[in-house]
């Protein structure tokens, strides 16, 4: 029999099973003592210490002191892993405060898991999708389909907003990362590290590109603390698009689909 859970023809891998905690620990195999959680915690202190591509089974297996195999009880494949691990560093989204409309609470909702992503710049390296769901992936969409529960978007127009979130905020963490990387790169020169707008500067034709020299000029681009002041207007941006399709009548809203 196939080790993979089956309900309804849905097939189940270990380590999702046992995230959702429905697969009981192995009685023969892998260490007395060990469980997924130091498994996955194990492999995050790996990414922290010295990167994403440091994650391997047999070095996470090394750390806890068990054969790779022992690994396999719990967990089919390292792509589980990465994914759990995305998890473990999100954490619990915060709690809709219900003293504050649907804006407000999206707001915290989306900047709280810029912030954890940006504080883990390997979680953002790994792909999303493949793996089934997590419980906290799901967390995560339930608190935000809860901030726009008292909307007059569909199911589907909710669904559809949380997941626009979830791919800006990650797109934007990336961004942020980078920018955080390459500054620190620079952070040994004697000189400080040039801005965007200064390496532009050096590059194009100012004839060619009237609108962006101008904005060289402005010194819009030489804002080297700003990655979150765009994520912020980002974000806005979305959620004033949102404002306005909540405020049409939902058969205007299925004609725009």
């Amino acid at each position: 029999m196939s080790k993979d859970h089956v309900s309804d023809g849905v097939r189940l891998s270990a380590g999702i099973e046992r995230a959702w905690g429905r697969r009981p620990l192995p009685r023969k195999g892998p260490k007395p003592g060990l469980d997924l959680d130091a498994i996955v915690a194990a492999a995050v202190g790996l990414a922290h210490a010295d990167g994403l591509g440091a994650v391997s089974m047999s070095r996470v297996a090394a750390m806890l002191g068990v054969s790779t195999m022992s690994l396999y009880g719990y967990l089919d494949t390292k792509d589980e892993l990465l994914t759990l691990m995305v998890d473990h560093v999100c954490g619990q989204p915060p709690k809709l405060d219900p003293e504050q409309g649907w804006r407000d609470n999206l707001h915290r909702w989306a900047n709280t898991l810029f912030d954890r992503y940006r504080r883990h710049p390997w979680a953002g390296q790994i792909p999303p999708g493949g793996v089934p769901p997590t419980p906290t992936q799901i967390d995560w969409l339930e608190e935000g389909l809860r901030c726009l529960s008292r909307t007059s978007l569909s199911d589907q127009d909710r669904i559809s907003t949380v997941l626009l979130l979830s791919v800006f905020v990650r797109a934007q963490a990336a961004l942020a990362v980078d920018l955080d990387l390459a500054r620190q790169a620079g952070g040994d020169s004697a000189e400080p590290a040039p801005t965007y707008g200064q390496l532009l500067r050096q590059l194009i034709d100012h004839y060619r590109y009237p609108e962006v020299w101008a904005a060289i000029n402005s010194g819009a681009f030489d804002d080297q603390a700003g990655i979150k002041r765009e994520f912020t207007y980002g974000l806005d941006r979305i959620l004033d698009g949102l404002d306005t399709l909540s405020d049409q009548p939902p058969t205007r809203r299925s004609d725009n689909a």
